[in-house]
């Protein structure tokens, strides 16, 4: 039901709304650490079309400012650990890392002092390390796009200095 919600027109100003709630990704981060808000949050993003509204979502820059804030939640590492352990879900991050919004914002993310190393570890953490593979694997076996992901990748503002914070 919260999906087909979120897929009706006028859904991005009411969760700009809900990330605009004093303490909501807090209380998010808490849900996300509990098995059933984690299997919720599993099935809602596996949801058909969902993919396009995290994509429409994140180019709102308060969007953008809200993931980071709920990323650095405490147990949020571990949901996303848990999710890149499911095959389906190593599938869509590497479909939605694919595209320009979400590149553009790995990018600012891999800008934010503090934020950058915090981005590494994550992904180089136990499990999420496999996913990360799987995700390049993807690009050059399921879409044969790995030149046009690195080339559009690389034509980013700033995505030289990002990839040198991550390499040192």
């Amino acid at each position: 039901a919260v999906g087909r919600a979120c897929q009706e027109p006028g859904a991005e100003l009411w969760a700009m709304h809900f990330c605009a709630t004093p303490g909501i990704d807090v209380w998010l981060g808490q849900l996300l650490a509990d098995p059933r808000g984690a299997t919720f949050a599993n099935q809602l993003l596996q949801t058909p079309g969902f993919i396009d509204k995290v994509e429409d979502f994140l180019g709102f820059q308060e969007a953008r400012a809200f993931v980071i804030r709920l990323l650095q939640q405490p147990g949020v590492y571990r949901f996303v650990t848990w999710l890149n352990r499911d095959k389906n879900m190593q599938e869509w991050f590497a479909r939605i890392a694919a595209r320009e919004v979400p590149m553009l914002f790995i990018t600012e993310m891999l800008l934010t002092p503090g934020l950058d190393k915090f981005i590494v570890e994550l992904l180089l953490r136990r499990g999420n390390d496999m996913a990360l593979r799987s995700m390049l694997d993807y690009w050059v076996h399921t879409e044969a796009s790995f030149a046009r992901v690195f080339g559009s990748f690389a034509q980013k503002p700033g995505v030289d200095k990002a990839l040198a914070l991550v390499v040192i």
